[in-house]
Formats: C-alpha cells, structure tokens, sequence
C-alpha cells in the first residue's frame, strides 16, 4: 500500500512540474520572436555586433532556422567569415527549401569572400608568441545603408506595382425603372465588357470599364396591361476601389451610357407609345471579392437622369408615369491578364 501512494505523489508532482512548462512554452517562442525582431531592427541601424548577439539569444532559446540565417547573414556582413560559414551550413540542410535555397546562395558569397582573403594573404611566418590578434575590422562601416537587395527577405520593402492591368468581365444585369406607375418588374439582360486598374497606394486603385450591357423594365398600366421595354447600352465606367483586407474590396464610382438600340413587347390588348432618351448617366456601388486573377463582383447602379416616358391608351390612361429613370443590379466575372 505504501508503494501505491508513493507512486501517485511521484506521478502527481509529474504532471504538476510538467504543466507549468507546457504553459511557459509559447512565452519562449515570443521571447524569441521579439529578439530576432529586435536584431533584424539592429541590421537596418548598422549594429552588426549587436544584432548578432540578438540573434543568438533568440537561437538559445529557439533553434529556428530563420534566426540561425538572419545570424549568418549579420556575421557576413561584419566580416566574421567563418562563424558565418558554420551557421549557414546548418541553414541549408533546413526543410524550408526557399529559407535553405537562400543560406545556399549566402553560403556561395562568404566561400569566395573566404578564397579571395586567403589569396591576399601573405604566407604564415613562423609562429612566436605575441599579443592577442586584432579582430578583423568589419566589411560594413557603421551607418553605411545596406541595398534593399542584400537584406533578409522579411526586412525587405516590396515597391508598389503602379503599371495598368487590363482584363475582360462578363455578367448578368437585372434593370429596372423608378417612376409613377404601381409596379415595374426586371428584365434581366447580358454584360460583357472590358477593364482597367492602376495601384495609387497599398490600398487605393483607380478603375475603369468599358462595356456592352443591357437595361430595362416590365412596365404594367394594369394588373393586365403592360409593355416590356429591352435596352442596350454601351457604358463607360469609371471610379475607385478601396481594399478592405487581402482579397475583399468596394468600389465607388459613376458610369455614363449611351444608348445603342431598343426594342418592346406589348402584352395583351394594350397600346403603348414609349420614348427613351439617348443616354443615361448613374451613381454606382459595388463589392467583390479578388481570388487570384478571377474577380467577381457584386454592383449596383443608380441612376440620376429621366430617360424613359411610357404612354398607354384603351382606358388605361390612369396608369401612365412619367419621368422614369433607370435601376439595375448583377453579378459579374472578371478576369485580369
């Protein structure tokens, strides 16, 4: 029996020592994090020595492959050659194969800076004993820019891309008018067009669209009266849009569109005249969402002209509204060469 309760107090005292390092563990990864932070911080004020010793700090409580190059890379960079070679040679057997393909090439550079100082160097005379030898000066004098090229890829600053992409979009539009009448139903029509984009920030582009697309409305005089009118337009768009995270994005711009033809459908014994004007001119919205080069988007137009007027005769006279103006909505895919 004594046995018995010597090994449960054995197993508790375990698992009492056990949970209070499973609970420190991720405070050594972030203690870790923060000093190759503050060593990559280091690197870009020129204090190669003291980023070094960052980096070893942050190794003594990690071994993360990251901070074993970003050490490599600060003892190259303050001549210290063949500690380098050690600690990039470790980094190229990593399973991160962009970090090791990099600690390779890393390791090439401080190869032939090693060949090229052994060439210079005269041959050894014979050893006496003498004072300790002087460190060798650093090859990056303190407050000397490092070029963006040679800095690790976490501390490098990407430039903005401002070139102009251009692509196609293709959707469906549900039009319909704003007027007198009780009720105006969609007509749904084809768009198909083509887009621009230029980057103005990290968050900014500017945008604009030429497209073929198709608006109108189910106009009813009656519950039995009606005549469906069926527009084509050709609209220029133009606007911004604004990222809201990596892939999600709104846009607010306005669209001018110029009619290119028209045709109705009269539904029972209604007769109607209708006349739309040349061109139309609106207010737009839209959201989306980016997934590589692909782009659908969600948009709605509002448009701010009068530019259709419907007459119906045969005693329904009392359902006629003038001063229509235009309504649509649709989805839409786009694609970015």
């Amino acid at each position: 029996m004594l046995k018995v309760i010597t090994g449960l107090l054995v197993m508790l005292a375990t698992l009492s020592s056990a949970a209070p390092r499973a609970e420190a563990q991720p405070t050594v990864y972030a203690q870790a994090e923060a000093l190759n932070d503050e060593g990559k911080a280091m690197i870009g004020r020129v204090d190669l020595a003291g980023a070094a010793a960052k980096f070893r700090q942050a190794i003594a409580l990690v071994e993360d492959p990251r901070y074993v190059f970003n050490l490599c890379y600060a003892l190259e960079k303050s001549g210290v050659l063949e500690e380098a070679r050690r600690e990039c040679q470790w980094v190229t057997t990593s399973r991160d194969t962009r970090l090791a393909n990099k600690a390779a090439a890393l390791l090439a550079s401080i190869d032939a800076q090693i060949a090229e100082r052994a060439a210079r160097r005269p041959p050894a005379p014979t050893p006496v004993p003498g004072p300790t030898p002087v460190p060798v000066a650093p090859v990056v004098a303190p407050g000397t820019p490092i070029p963006q090229h040679l800095l690790p890829l976490s501390m490098q600053k990407r430039p903005l891309d401002t070139s102009i992409h251009y692509g196609i979009r293709v959707g469906m539009v549900l039009g319909s008018f704003a007027g007198e009448y009780e009720d105006a139903g969609d007509v749904v029509a084809p768009s198909i067009g083509v887009m621009a984009r230029k980057a103005l920030s990290k968050k900014l582009r500017a945008i604009g669209e030429a497209q073929y697309a198709g608006r109108g409305a189910t106009v009813y005089a009656s519950n039995f009266d009606s005549i469906e009118l069926s527009l084509q337009y050709l609209d220029f768009s133009g606007g911004v849009q604004y990222a809201l995270s990596n892939r999600f994005y709104a846009e607010i711009g306005a669209t001018l569109s110029i009619l290119l033809s028209g045709e109705e459908v009269v539904f029972f014994d209604s007769e109607a005249d209708y006349e739309v004007g040349p061109a139309d001119f609106s207010a737009d919205l839209s959201v989306g969402s980016a997934l590589g080069n692909f782009d659908l988007r969600f948009h709605y137009k509002y448009g701010l002209l009068d530019i259709a007027d419907v007459d119906f005769f045969d005693g329904n006279a009392g359902g006629v509204g003038d001063d229509l103006s235009s309504r649509s909505y649709g989805f839409q895919l786009g694609y970015y060469f």
